[in-house]
């Protein structure tokens, strides 16, 4: 894992804020670990492998960059192409599949079923999008914000959790 930092300057009409993030270079390790972390999940459960693209890595970079930049929590991109999960924790050291992990914890709760747009949905939407039958590629990027926070980032191509369907 290698850290590469970025100075961000949020301009406002009053005064100028200064970010720093700290950018988490996932090496070959970290991309394993992520690979297996999903895939056990999708091989419990029937569907096949994800695999690792680097492209949407990067896009998954971007976003991920913003979100710590704002140091403000979690937010959805808007018009996104991919499925995404998103995390965010401090307190920890950082684990490429930390999380992973906590997106898997959410099985606890999930019953199958069709997905539904409901506040249920928050609860369960990482698993069932981790595990979702038509999702075959992943990219993922972490960047720690000026406040110690993890901004951890993973999209799905193609994206799942469609209302109604079930997602394995």
């Amino acid at each position: 894992m290698k850290k590469i930092f970025f100075i961000f300057f949020n301009l406002c009409k009053y005064s100028s804020v200064l970010y720093a993030q700290e950018f988490i270079a996932l090496n070959q390790n970290d991309i394993q670990k992520i690979l297996i972390a999903h895939n056990s999940e999708r091989q419990l459960v029937g569907v096949s492998n994800l695999v690792w693209d680097d492209s949407i890595a990067n896009f998954a970079k971007d976003w991920a960059l913003f979100l710590a930049s704002q140091n403000k929590g979690l937010k959805h991109r808007n018009h996104n192409m991919y499925g995404e999960n998103l995390a965010s924790f401090n307190g920890y050291d950082f684990s490429a599949d930390f999380g992973v992990n906590l997106w898997i914890n959410e099985k606890k709760v999930y019953k199958y079923a069709p997905i539904k747009n409901n506040e249920n949905q928050k609860a369960i939407g990482h698993y069932t999008q981790l595990v979702w039958k038509t999702s075959t590629k992943v990219g993922c990027a972490c960047v720690q914000s000026v406040s110690k926070t993890f901004y951890f980032v993973c999209n799905y191509d193609p994206p799942g959790n469609y209302i109604g369907e079930f997602p394995y």
